[in-house]
């Protein structure tokens, strides 16, 4: 049989066996195109991550692991390292060598970290609000975006933070706290965050409503 009968033959059977010409066809394109489809995918999760790590000069945490204490300053997922005291980050910028900026991220509000924090860090991630402003006062949060668009959550409305057990109440404090800004999207984690001035959290933890005197608890 010469070639054009081969082809022919080839084309008929192609024709007449359709679904399973369709299911070979889709196999051998997912054999050549998902290795480089997961190529790209990763590449462009290390650039985002990247992108974020290099915007970060310096992480000073407790002695540790260095990989959950980056995570947990830049992405908020490792609460439960041990952390510094206020009074070392004081002592960081006394040196005058760099400004040290406190990240306390241990608490939740439902799905979403609660950032204990101060205007250094709005001003260090160039945040900008599309709606509200920033925190004056203990007990104000700013939301990420995707936090709002997620709850429905609006300027003046208020957010309860999550106690880490139901009958510690004199400890994790549950704290209803009244959102008085909303960030713009940045496509990072902040997007996801609770932000709130570092008091805040101190009365979250059970500080200042019971635990210390008032003189104790600076």
């Amino acid at each position: 049989m010469n070639r054009a009968g081969l082809l022919h033959l080839g084309l008929r059977y192609l024709a007449g066996n359709r679904a399973k010409t369709s299911l070979l066809v889709a196999a051998f394109t997912l054999v050549w195109l998902l290795p480089s489809a997961i190529g790209i995918l990763v590449g462009k999760v290390e650039t985002h991550l990247r992108s974020r790590a290099m915007d970060t000069p310096l992480v000073l945490g407790s002695a540790g692991s260095a990989l959950e204490l980056t995570f947990n300053a830049l992405h908020f997922t490792k609460p439960e390292i041990a952390t510094l005291t206020y009074r070392d980050a004081l002592d960081v910028s006394e040196t005058g060598l760099g400004e040290a900026i406190p990240v306390y991220v241990r608490f939740t509000a439902g799905d979403n970290r609660i950032v204990g924090t101060t205007f250094d860090y709005f001003r260090f991630r160039d945040f900008s609000s599309q709606e509200g402003r920033a925190f004056l006062r203990m007990g104000e949060c700013v939301i990420g975006s995707a936090v709002a668009t997620a709850n429905g959550i609006r300027e003046g409305d208020a957010i309860i933070s999550s106690p880490e057990t139901l009958v510690d109440l004199a400890g994790v404090y549950p704290l209803r706290m009244t959102v008085c800004g909303i960030l713009d999207p940045t496509g990072t984690p902040d997007d996801d965050a609770v932000f709130v001035d570092l008091k805040t959290t101190w009365v979250i933890e059970g500080l200042g409503h019971g635990h210390k005197k008032a003189a104790e608890a600076t």
